[in-house]
């Protein structure tokens, strides 16, 4: 199964924005279905008419 996502990006600067989101993940593990979640904090920057991810910090995991 994909990981599921719900994010809030919320401006630094008006060339950055943080971004915080929650993952979800599923599989299964000798027959048994696990699922796991964990928070994210991403820091984008824009260059040109990209972002670009300059900061990834996981927690919860």
């Amino acid at each position: 199964m994909a990981p599921t996502r719900a994010c809030s990006p919320i401006p630094i600067t008006p060339h950055s924005l943080r971004e915080v989101s929650k993952c979800r993940f599923c599989l299964t593990e000798n027959g048994d279905q696990e699922s796991g979640a964990f928070s994210k904090v991403m820091i984008w920057c824009k260059e040109g008419n990209h972002l670009k991810a300059l900061r990834v910090i996981g927690s919860d995991h």
